[in-house]
């Protein structure tokens, strides 16, 4: 399965499925989605989600998530509206 084919399975498996049972009770906490048995495993961290994750299912395809936000990182620029500026 291609990263882009499985990243669209877990997020479809997500907002289907899990939005509504995990995000009453789990917001901030990371989710390994299994995205061929829709399985998923809850973590504090990625490492935790991925970790019970793996353990459950060796070989399983994952996609991680963190619960209530749309992925599982947010990444922003230190420099602002500089940050296409050569330095």
């Amino acid at each position: 399965m291609m990263p882009d084919e499985r990243a669209q399975r877990g997020r479809e498996i997500y907002a289907t499925k899990l939005k509504a049972i995990l995000e009453p009770n789990y917001i901030g906490l990371y989710v390994a989605i299994e995205v061929q048995s829709g399985d998923y495993y809850l973590g504090d961290s990625p490492e935790e989600a991925v970790a019970s994750a793996e353990s459950s299912r060796p070989g399983g395809v994952f996609h991680l998530m963190r619960v209530g936000f749309g992925g599982a990182y947010h990444l922003t620029s230190l420099f602002g509206d500089t940050a296409n500026r050569e330095l």
